[in-house]
């Protein structure tokens, strides 16, 4: 059995700062954003020790409650399917509504850990994780309405009382049903000592 562990909901700006991008772009994509890019390291930079506690091997999930929308992903991989609702469709709607100062500030950020997780990666068994992208991209899911739940009221009323979109492939092929178990675990943090 594979333990999945699902860390509370955090607003994504209470760990890490996210400077505007000040890079001007036209909505087009030729293959990725017709725009520059932003190097990672300077897109989300952390301010608590999160990053290194919670984002390590595993999924993630994000729900943006201005969009009304959340997204389920496996470390390192992005699903852009602009035909459907992807991220490209979300990135364009967020650049119309804020320009170049999106700070992600409606963001709340769910990192989901996996116990024994070298064993998984070992045993080339990440197509498992998959099938997990897959449950959880199902906004229904008792896991997702658990998850739901935990958000600060305002940002859960938002979600709840009205239409929202996961914009997840949900159509994944070659998924392998496996035995596993979800935890739901409290967690603490702490701001990172800029003197250290």
């Amino acid at each position: 059995m594979i333990i999945y562990t699902i860390n509370y909901p955090i607003k994504l700006s209470d760990c890490f700062e996210v400077p505007p991008d000040k890079n001007i772009w036209n909505g087009d994509y030729k293959g990725k954003p017709d725009r520059e890019r932003v190097a990672f390291n300077k897109l989300l930079i952390p301010t608590t020790d999160y990053a290194k506690k919670y984002c390590t091997y595993g999924l993630y999930l994000m729900f943006f409650f201005r969009a009304k929308a959340t997204a389920t992903n496996t470390s390192n991989v992005a699903y852009t399917n602009e035909k459907n609702d992807g991220w490209k469709v979300l990135a364009k709607e967020r650049y119309n509504s804020f320009g170049t100062n999106d700070q992600l500030q409606d963001c709340y950020l769910v990192t989901i850990n996996i116990e024994n997780h070298e064993k998984l990666f070992r045993n080339n068994e990440k197509h498992k994780l998959q099938f997990i992208e897959k449950i959880l991209s199902n906004k229904k899911h008792p896991k997702i309405e658990e998850i739901i739940s935990l958000l600060p009221t305002s940002t859960k009323k938002s979600l709840q009382n009205e239409d929202w979109r996961s914009f997840n492939k949900t159509n994944t092929k070659a998924v392998e049903e496996h035995d596993h178990k979800f935890l739901i675990k409290k967690i603490s943090h702490q701001k990172i000592n800029e003197d250290a």
